[in-house]
């Protein structure tokens, strides 16, 4: 993941407080040691939840208000997608390690940061159409 780029911010679950079974020491930690720039808490609305149902519903309203977008060959993204179903009223959570990460994500937005910097934007190219160094270029 540190290719991406060393300025990412990196959401992180609940589970992250969890202790690695052979050190001892918390996922997150162990992340961080690694040179990922974890962000100070795990991921939580602003009230501080982190309801499954809370996250769907507003991954949802975001996916129908076009806010929130996955690309079309994101085959995976979409079969879990597809699976998520109720029973007894509950959402039932197999599978779910994609859709699971996405609703960290959204959670976490308000920690969102522009990614250009004037560094890694380079001259326009031919025809007018401006390139940067990174995935987005």
């Amino acid at each position: 993941m540190k290719p991406w780029g060393d300025w990412l911010p990196w959401a992180w679950p609940h589970d992250g407080l969890q202790h690695d079974k052979g050190s001892g020491d918390q996922l997150a930690a162990l992340y961080r040691a690694q040179g990922l720039r974890m962000l100070p808490e795990r991921a939580t609305f602003v009230d501080g939840t982190n309801g499954v149902e809370a996250g769907l519903m507003d991954m949802l309203d975001r996916m129908e208000s076009g806010r929130f977008k996955v690309f079309k060959h994101l085959v995976e993204w979409f079969e879990e997608f597809r699976l998520y179903h109720r029973k007894d009223g509950r959402v039932v959570k197999e599978h779910d390690d994609l859709m699971s990460a996405t609703r960290y994500g959204v959670m976490s937005l308000r920690f969102a940061t522009p990614a250009v910097a004037a560094a890694t934007v380079k001259p326009r190219a031919p025809g007018g159409i401006t390139t940067a160094s990174s995935w987005m270029g």
